[in-house]
């Protein structure tokens, strides 16, 4: 059976799969390898449905959410320690990885990833908890268009972070 990962079905039946996280797992490691984060050996799928805190706010669904669990240490992410036996490279538990598929042009596409990622980033805590229990979230965005201005639309794979906004051209 073939099943087409660039159509909605086959996009979230490859990555969003409960029972087959090898292929959500693989693909996170090699597309955060760049960035210098070494091998996710666990992802743990989350609801993808964003919903809001008001009625009359907009909520949204993202094609997967996924988290990284916390190793099995003796600190735990209630004292807001992130050290583990991962090493320096690895993502350390509790972030957040947003994957999403878009194939057709959508001009306010980053608009939208920065509503649903920050909106990911605000829920992960509880009244009470001390902003130090943060972790970082991650969106990972396959787009079939540019959505920075002069941009190559020819480029195979190019990778940015939104702190900078420079893009960089990746292998």
């Amino acid at each position: 059976m073939y099943l087409n990962p660039f159509n909605d079905f086959g996009f979230k039946r490859l990555f969003a799969n409960p029972k087959h996280p090898e292929p959500r797992r693989d693909f996170i490691t090699h597309a955060l390898a760049p960035f210098g984060i070494g091998e996710i050996l666990e992802t743990e799928l989350l609801d993808r449905e964003l919903t809001p805190d008001a009625r009359e706010l907009r909520g949204g669904a993202v094609d997967v959410l996924c988290r990284i669990p916390y190793p099995n240490t003796e600190s735990s992410p209630a004292s807001g320690e992130t050290s583990s036996p991962r090493g320096p490279n690895a993502l350390q538990g509790g972030e957040q990885i947003i994957v999403e598929m878009q194939l057709s042009e959508q001009k306010d596409f980053l608009k939208r990833s920065t509503y649903y990622t920050s909106g990911v980033y605000r829920n992960q805590l509880k009244k009470g908890e001390w902003y130090s229990k943060l972790r970082p979230v991650y969106l990972i965005a396959l787009l079939d268009f540019c959505i920075f201005p002069g941009d190559d639309p020819f480029r195979w794979h190019t990778t940015c972070c939104l702190k900078t906004k420079e893009p960089t051209v990746g292998n």
